[in-house]
């Protein structure tokens, strides 16, 4: 099949692969040869031409009409008409953009750190995090005895109270838009996989789990520190309170935020 690329000095391939001279070429026009060719792609500077990309976004709708409306459902906020009213009607404004601006320059930040550990490191760490089904499924007894410790790799980013609510959803919905509440911080670790790194929405209880895991401690002891921020009926019920400790640190232990250290 025919292999057309837009590319760095409008040059490209025909079937043989040879590359022919830009001369006269109208790189818009390649577009409408959609149909005779096996693959396009767009290299270079070209992806910020406006025109271009209009174009793909023509030949997408037409070719692919359900991957299409897939895309646009990925940024609801771009698009005004789309944007589903009952979860945020107020269009982004440049405040919305400061605050989601800082917290992408918190993870370039955090990425040139990250970029100091070294494979097996971070290997190891995974490792440690994944280790944690012997604890939940221990007797009580055994569970307080445990000691916990948080990633040593983790930022906790605290979302500001006087953030607009448009920018904590549009920051929400990035990352994990099944979560309903407006009310969160975000933890970031290096990742051996992916992208390099994770993102992690937490709450209250979250935080407060970290926060008091800055030293490692003792199950037991964990949760003798956190009886006093449960309010009094809840404190009532002391399973009631041991489940929800558990359920928040099965959570913390899935995103691999804490570890149980080994004996």
């Amino acid at each position: 099949g025919h292999f057309y690329f837009v590319a760095e000095g409008q040059s490209y391939f025909n079937e043989k692969g040879h590359i022919f001279p830009p001369t006269g070429v109208n790189l818009h026009r390649l577009f409408h040869k959609y149909s005779r060719v096996t693959l396009m792609h767009i290299l270079g500077g070209h992806k910020r031409n406006q025109r271009i990309c209009e174009l793909l976004g023509k030949t997408l709708l037409y070719k692919y009409p359900e991957y299409y409306k897939r895309v646009l459902e990925l940024f609801p906020y771009s698009h005004k008409r789309l944007r589903d009213k009952n979860k945020c009607s107020i269009t982004p404004n440049l405040t919305s953009q400061m605050c989601i601006a800082a917290y992408h320059d918190h993870l370039d930040s955090l990425s040139a750190k990250w970029r100091k550990i070294s494979n097996e490191d971070l290997y190891n760490q995974e490792k440690s995090s994944s280790a944690y089904v012997g604890f939940l499924n221990a007797k009580r007894g055994i569970q307080n005895l445990c000691v916990l410790s948080r990633n040593p790799y983790l930022s906790v980013f605290e979302i500001p109270k006087h953030w607009p609510l448009e920018a904590k959803r549009l920051l929400r919905d990035r990352i994990n838009k099944d979560m309903p509440f407006d009310n969160f911080d975000i933890v970031c670790i290096p990742s051996l996989l992916d992208k390099g790194f994770k993102e992690i929405i937490i709450k209250d209880l979250c935080y407060n789990i970290l926060n008091l895991l800055k030293e490692k401690q003792t199950f037991g002891r964990l949760l003798e520190e956190l009886l006093p921020l449960f309010s009094f009926e809840i404190k009532k019920d002391e399973h009631q309170v041991y489940r929800l400790v558990i359920n928040e640190l099965e959570y913390l232990f899935y995103h691999g935020l804490i570890c149980v250290e080994s004996n």
